[in-house]
Parts: structure tokens; C-alpha cells; sequence
């Protein structure tokens, strides 16, 4: 598959690898027996695939207390990993993580039960933050339970809030900070080829011509990108290393053969680690050209 001319717009999405992960520090507790809110600076946190957080949405009633369906209509997968948060109904204000989402149904399947069965309840789809305490004894964090308890993530604002019972007199001087996963624009590129191959291999029986059935071999993504055009802040996470663990850095593709327009499509390349080029330094800019790459996964929908 090739496209040129088009713009391929590069994302850093949710990477599961330790150096991907925004860790941040927020303050310490003021230990007076009331909620207490923290701003993050790098607002917006946004969760893996989301282009915003807060999502609201409602549950549809006769599922159970780990799978229900919903109103959303987002593609498979958009909100995996993500918290959901009920606004109203018997498990208002309690938040679990979710397992998987299914654009069908909008059925979302929870990763543990809530306390109740949810009626046509509203809810928030909030970004997963990790928060973290040290308890008074620095350099050593203790994450707190993902529930209703300890805290809630305002995902609208980016508001961090610790709830009063974690908050008492005790804990006054205790630190908070949080990590969670970011996404942001790294480069354009134009004229790019995306080769697909599926290894498929024909199986015969003895004696007969034609092939008995055709096996499925191991799928290859992997093409070049004639020109990319990176920010100079960027560039050392562009075919670069992400932290000291030495890993090549992890970048999701996101293609628009007829431009960023609602209802045409997209095409998205997950896992993609560059392989090489040349990179050139002007003025103008940081020019990459004659850039390979490979990935692990493509999938194909609408803007």
C-alpha cells in the first residue's frame, strides 16, 4: 500500500514501557481532614487513543456488575486502560479500570466487578493516573488503591483530588505525585509506503496439484517515509531512545490519504520503532528523509 502526498501525522500513544511513562510531582498535604485538590502542570493527561479526556457517557440497563453496554460508538478498543467513573446510580462515584471496549453495543467490560448492577446510569471515562504518597519518608512512593476512596482523577480539568480520609492530621507533610501516559504530534511526513505482508504459504497433499488449504505466516508491517518533518524540542525522542532504558522509542502512525477530514479514512500503525535515515538541519527545520520503519499492528477507520 503507498500514499503520496498525503500527511502522516506521528503520536507518541500508550506505550507500555517504563521510560514512555510522564511522571510528575504535585505537593504535599496540608492534613487538614478535607479533600484536597492538585493541579498537574502538564495538563492535558490524556489516556491511550483519547484526543480528550472527560468522556461522559451512559450505561445501558440489564448487564451485569463487569459487562454492560453503553451509548458510546467509538472504535474497538478506544477506551482499553482507561478509568470509568459513575456519576449516578448504585455505584456512583466508584471507578474500576477498563478491560476491553467494544464498539458494538458499546460494550465496555470492566478489568473488576463495581459493587452493584448499573441501571441507565451516567458515567465519566477519565485518563489512568497512578497516584503515589511517600508517606512521609521521601524517595519511597506507595501508590494508593484505584478506587473511590483515596482519590478521583477530574479529567476535565486535570485535577488530581485526594479525599479527606487520606488526608488527615497524620499525613500532613506527606508528598503526592502521579505518572501517567501522554500523547503528542512529533513529526509530518509525506509520500509514505506501507508494506504489508502476510506470509501466507499454500499446503499440498501428496500427488495432488492443487493446494489443500493456505497457512496463515507470520505478518510483517514495515515501509519508508520519503520526507518527515520533526521539531527541534522533539527530536530526541525522533529515532531516538526513550530514557536510559535503551529502547528504541514506540511512535503510533496515523495516516489520512484524503487529509484530516470527518468520515474519511484513517489508517493506524501501532508499535512503530524507526529503523534509519538521514536527518538534515537547517534554518527551516529538522528534515528526516528516506526514513524506514517497522510495526507490530495496522487497522483501518474513519476520522
Amino acid at each position: 500500500m503507498s500514499f503520496h502526498g498525503t500527511t502522516c501525522k506521528l503520536k507518541i500513544e500508550r506505550i507500555l514501557a517504563e521510560g514512555m511513562i510522564q511522571k510528575e510531582y504535585l505537593g504535599v498535604l496540608n492534613g487538614d481532614g478535607n479533600p484536597q485538590t492538585f493541579n498537574t502542570k502538564n495538563f492535558p493527561i490524556v489516556g491511550p487513543e483519547a484526543e480528550a479526556p472527560g468522556v461522559t457517557g451512559t450505561a445501558v440497563a440489564a448487564g451485569t456488575a463487569t459487562i454492560f453496554d453503553t451509548d458510546l460508538t467509538a472504535a474497538n478498543g478506544y477506551y482499553d486502560g482507561m478509568t470509568l467513573r459513575f456519576l449516578a446510580g448504585p455505584n456512583a462515584d466508584e471507578m474500576e479500570v477498563i478491560a476491553s471496549y467494544l464498539q458494538a453495543d458499546g460494550e465496555i467490560t470492566m478489568s473488576a466487578a463495581f459493587t452493584g448492577v448499573p441501571g441507565n446510569d451516567a458515567f465519566i471515562i477519565e485518563p489512568t493516573v497512578n497516584v503515589y504518597t511517600d508517606e512521609g519518608t521521601p524517595g519511597s512512593w506507595a501508590e494508593y488503591t484505584e478506587d473511590e476512596t483515596a482519590y478521583y482523577i477530574a479529567g476535565l480539568t486535570g485535577a488530581v483530588v485526594i479525599s479527606a480520609a487520606e488526608n488527615q492530621a497524620g499525613d500532613a507533610g506527606d508528598a503526592i505525585s502521579i505518572d501517567y501516559y501522554t500523547s503528542a504530534l512529533v513529526g509530518l511526513g509525506q509520500s509514505m509506503t506501507v508494506n504489508f505482508e502476510g506470509n501466507l504459504t499454500d499446503v499440498y497433499t501428496l500427488g495432488e496439484r492443487d493446494p489443500q488449504e493456505v497457512k496463515e505466516g507470520t505478518i510483517s508491517i514495515s515501509g519508508t517515509i520519503d520526507q518527515l518533518y520533526v521539531s527541534r524540542d522533539l527530536l530526541g525522542k525522533f529515532l531516538g531512545e526513550s530514557d536510559f532504558y535503551k529502547r528504541l522509542t514506540d511512535f503510533t502512525f496515523k495516516i489520512y490519504p484524503n487529509g484530516d477530514v470527518g468520515g474519511q479514512p484513517v489508517i493506524t500503525l501501532s508499535n512503530v520503532k524507526f529503523g534509519g535515515g538521514s536527518i538534515s538541519v537547517d534554518i527551516g527545520g529538522i528534515l528526516a528523509a528516506n526514513v524506514t520503519y517497522s510495526g507490530l499492528a495496522i487497522a483501518v477507520g474513519t476520522v
